[in-house]
């Protein structure tokens, strides 16, 4: 259904009118789904890039986030785990933004382990607050996310 939305209307209507069949996507989501359909044409395979492309980067993310977090022999246990994760494999290869969600998470978690384990500059926390105004327009749960993260990092 969220595949009809991005084939059947243009960028205007994606991004101003509700859609239809009762779905709901992020708007850089849908802008990103929309140029890869008018790149690649309006097949499942362009509709699905976005998503499989977010879920390879999550194995990265994912990797990252353990050596930060884990113990050395715990890393590839985890990564073996959330590489086989059914959720995670399956969301990626659908035109949904489930994958996407696990890519900013990601990525949002690796953003705030970074600014908790050293110094960081008056730029670099400029980024991450970029980074953070960002990842709200690409994913919903994002919001979440972020407001965990911050919590966290008033609590410490």
């Amino acid at each position: 259904m969220l595949a009809l939305n991005i084939i059947n209307k243009n960028f205007t209507q994606l991004l101003t009118q509700p859609l239809e069949y009762d779905q709901a996507a992020p708007l850089l989501f849908l802008v990103v789904e929309k140029v890869s359909a008018n790149t690649f044409g309006s097949t499942e395979y362009a509709l699905r890039l976005f998503p499989f492309l977010c879920g390879v980067l999550s194995l990265f993310l994912f990797y990252r986030l353990s050596k930060l977090c884990l113990t050395p022999k715990a890393v590839p246990i985890a990564l073996g785990l959330f590489a086989i994760a059914g959720p995670v494999i399956y969301y990626s290869s659908e035109v949904k933004p489930y994958s996407s969600d696990v890519a900013v998470a990601l990525l949002l978690s690796c953003a705030a382990v970074y600014c908790v384990s050293r110094e960081v500059s008056t730029r670099e926390y400029i980024a991450i607050g970029l980074l953070g105004f960002a990842s709200i327009w690409l994913s919903h749960p994002a919001v979440f996310v972020l407001t965990g993260i911050a919590v966290s990092i008033a609590c410490v």
